[in-house]
């Protein structure tokens, strides 16, 4: 299973698929997840919540909470003050709020949301238990790359 926002992003995986004799559920996102409450085990959201406002980071997190199963758990990256794009790449439009002002990976333009630290994220995401809230780091490329990385379960 699987959505994207990307239409482009969405018929390219389709593509890969079926070059691999492959099916997935891939749906396009427009708003809410395309999935029916109580629908998933887990949910992973790698490397993409953040790409958002507050209010659609925190729309964001309310539709994870919707589609997952009781006792479901999600997975969810953050990026971190300290990562290359936010420190090299953005402007900080408003509080926790930055815009990336280059092309790494073609996202110039992006707005992109910054959780202050682990209380900060732990009133994001309060609507859950057994938070776990850690942080990784590496490099890529030239760049230092740092995000916050939360798991937890639906009540």
């Amino acid at each position: 299973y699987g959505c994207e926002v990307s239409p482009a992003a969405l018929d390219l995986a389709k593509k890969r698929l079926k070059e691999i004799k492959k099916t997935a559920d891939l749906r396009l996102q427009e708003g809410k997840i395309p999935y029916d409450n109580d629908f998933f085990d887990v949910v992973i959201s790698w490397q993409v919540i953040y790409y958002n406002d507050r209010k659609g980071l925190e729309f964001s997190i309310k539709e994870i909470k919707r589609v997952l199963k009781k006792e479901g758990v999600f997975l969810v990256t953050m990026l971190h003050k300290n990562d290359g794009v936010v420190l090299n790449h953005s402007d900080e439009i408003s509080r926790n709020l930055y815009r990336i002002n280059s092309d790494i990976a073609s996202q110039g333009g992006a707005v992109i949301y910054v959780a202050e630290g682990k209380r900060h994220l732990r009133g994001l995401f309060r609507d859950f238990t057994d938070l776990c809230i850690g942080r990784f780091d590496y490099n890529f490329v030239t760049q230092r790359s740092s995000h916050w990385i939360i798991c937890g379960k639906k009540r």
